[in-house]
């Protein structure tokens, strides 16, 4: 890839995505902030739209046409595999995170009662088949049905963003793209999301978050060679904090600055399989 274009493509594509998502943003605190507004899943969108712009319009480069943005099957193991390993890197965090803090534990009384708040028709199902359905639900239906919407971030950055700074800076593009990630998040943190008790220290640990998960998603795009498999890993990312909250005591006692994915115990661990990651990132000569 020429160093020049590459260069027009991401300060163009930055001018596009974070006009936009700031915007965006501010129309989002007026309307009551994340929980009430209809526009937060737009914002989803924001960087594939971006990128397309740039590819088509910018770069007068073909936009689908062999594969390009990672938009292929690629390796099809990966479509299994990448949420997978995410899946089991999510789970050690949270066993470690238990492990520290044990009270973290609901009842089998809460358990239940977790569950049906969940607003999952279960019947008279047993209580291990109701687990089981709503782990199924959430870790492998919801990341499928939801990949369109993950997509419209990852097209936007492992697909387009991130090679295009790899091609400038080489492996260093890993991380400036962790920052850039990081600051694109930063009006959903202001306005709560993951640190909502200090969103100003949030935007640091948001950042460790997005360079580190920045660096294993993009390993996991250059293994599979389809954006449709980092989309997947991605989907489990989020989701699964929505089963393994049903096991856990959240309010006044989870921590999310020291516990979870979004704490010490998780960034610690995710770091050091992103450090991993990293050495086995490989440039590849054109």
């Amino acid at each position: 890839m020429d160093r020049k274009i590459a260069i027009k493509k991401v300060i163009w594509f930055l001018a596009i995505n974070f006009v936009l998502t700031y915007g965006l943003g501010l129309i989002i605190y007026f309307q009551g902030g994340l929980a009430s507004s209809p526009l937060r899943v737009i914002i989803m969108f924001i960087p594939m739209l971006s990128a397309l712009f740039v590819q088509k319009v910018i770069a007068k480069e073909p936009i689908f046409k062999g594969g390009r943005l990672g938009i292929r099957i690629g390796k099809p193991m990966y479509l299994l595999l990448a949420p997978l390993i995410t899946l089991v890197i999510l789970v050690i965090i949270y066993a470690v995170t238990v492990l520290l803090n044990p009270g973290l534990l609901v009842t089998k009384e809460m358990l239940i009662e977790n569950i049906s708040k969940a607003n999952i028709p279960l019947g008279n199902m047993s209580l291990f088949w109701a687990i089981m359905l709503i782990f199924a639900l959430n870790i492998i239906v919801a990341p499928i049905i939801n990949l369109p919407i993950i997509l419209g971030e990852e097209i936007g950055w492992r697909g387009f963003l991130y090679p295009n700074l790899i091609a400038i800076f080489k492996k260093s593009g890993l991380i400036i793209g962790g920052i850039i990630w990081g600051l694109w998040h930063l009006p959903m943190i202001l306005m709560g999301l993951n640190y909502p008790s200090n969103p100003f220290l949030g935007i640091f640990f948001m950042m460790v978050f997005c360079i580190s998960w920045g660096i294993i998603l993009q390993y996991i795009y250059q293994k599979s060679k389809s954006i449709l498999s980092v989309g997947l890993a991605h989907g489990v990312m989020n989701w699964t904090a929505t089963t393994v909250m049903i096991f856990l005591v959240v309010k006044d006692k989870m921590n999310m600055f020291l516990e979870g994915p979004t704490g010490i115990i998780g960034l610690s661990i995710v770091t050091l399989v992103a450090v991993y990651c990293y050495s086995k990132y490989r440039l590849i000569k054109k």
